[in-house]
């Protein structure tokens, strides 16, 4: 898959584009279901706004090394949304871990004199709420239990449906006919991913997200359903991490930013973009929009 795929609208809109940034799957996929996001707003004589999904490089080259910090990260993706608008106002968003980075990328954007006019961030927490890691054991479990519940659960058949992906599980091969990723190499990339998702999270250092002001609009779509903790994980750990899924601004200091409002959303962390809630959360986007040129 492409870092940056065109998911809908007009490529040439004097819209500003919406840039979607990846869950911890390192996949834009699951952005290709939202509906029109622009339905309804625009004259007949106006385009339609650009909406793009970014997925990790690893997806589109073999030798891209998965970067050692958020700041890294971040200014990678910067270098890459560049490419299709070089300056702003940006127009920020993204899924758990994807709106962690979207945050990131607004800091360091408003740093280089960049406007940033609103960052969307659906059920993302501060990853500096995250109690740490009380040994490698306990890393480890988490590590599995995410990637059963990305992986385990679905994902590969929504691979094969939307990109063409091969389904021959034995294949040797990691590209078809097509240059897609096969099944076996699309999973295996995404493992790896995870588990340098998690990795980064773990070493977050005190006041990376929270030391400086974010002169920008954030919109946090919180799920109302529980966040799902694997059994293996330990009790102690759970616990904060339901605290920190549960609160109402998912621990963000609503002080850093010029404005910050809480949007609440039936669906669940995993499932937000499951068939039962992608119309709920397609319109919130689509409000969360309306004002933005």
């Amino acid at each position: 898959m492409e870092f940056i795929t065109h998911i809908q609208g007009d490529v040439d809109s004097h819209h500003t584009p919406l840039f979607l940034i990846h869950a911890i799957s390192g996949l834009a996929l699951p952005f290709f279901r939202l509906h029109n996001l622009s339905h309804g707003k625009f004259h007949r004589s106006h385009s339609e706004r650009p909406v793009y999904g970014v997925s990790s490089p690893i997806y589109s080259s073999e030798e891209a090394i998965y970067p050692s910090s958020f700041e890294e990260l971040a200014l990678l993706y910067i270098s890459e949304i560049k490419t299709i608008q070089p300056h702003g106002p940006y127009l920020l968003g993204g899924w758990s871990l994807g709106g962690m980075i979207a945050m990131k990328m607004a800091q360091i954007l408003l740093e280089q004199g960049e406007s940033v006019s609103r960052v969307i961030m659906i059920d993302s927490a501060n990853p500096e709420a995250f109690p740490p890691f009380r040994s490698s054991a306990e890393f480890h479990a988490q590590t599995a239990a995410t990637i059963k519940g990305v992986v385990a659960e679905g994902l590969p058949v929504f691979l094969d449906a939307e990109e063409g992906a091969s389904s021959d599980s034995e294949s040797s091969e990691e590209e078809d006919d097509d240059g897609l990723l096969s099944l076996r190499e699309t999973e295996k990339r995404i493992k790896m991913h995870i588990s340098k998702s998690l990795l980064l999270l773990a070493n977050i250092t005190p006041g990376e997200f929270s030391s400086t002001y974010c002169d920008t609009h954030v919109v946090l779509v919180k799920c109302a359903a529980d966040h799902k903790n694997d059994s293996s994980l330990h009790k102690h750990r759970a616990h904060q991490i339901r605290k920190v899924m549960r609160d109402k601004t998912m621990k963000w200091d609503t002080s850093k930013f010029r404005e910050f409002e809480t949007v609440p959303f039936s669906g669940d962390h995993d499932g937000a973009f499951g068939v039962q809630h992608v119309g709920e959360l397609s319109k919130i986007l689509h409000r969360a929009l309306h004002h933005v040129r």
